[in-house]
């Protein structure tokens, strides 16, 4: 898998997750402390999360964090 498609699966995971847990993406952001630019820049696959942001995430989101990264509906 590419660094791109690592990104878009990435970002797919968090947008999905969130629906489910019925989080906005902007109250996503601010549960896990990231500055929406950014956070936005990690939703549109523009940049690579820091293992720091995605521990965050998974917080924010109640999950281990290897589900973030995992390809489908893992």
């Amino acid at each position: 898998m590419s660094t791109d498609d690592l990104r878009q699966v990435f970002a797919a995971n968090l947008r999905r997750l969130a629906t489910e847990k019925r989080l906005s993406l902007n109250h996503l952001a601010d549960r896990a402390g990231l500055n929406r630019a950014a956070f936005y820049r990690i939703l549109g696959a523009e940049v690579s999360a820091t293992l720091t942001t995605v521990a965050q995430l998974a917080e924010a989101l109640e999950v281990p964090a290897h589900i973030l990264l995992q390809p489908g509906d893992a």
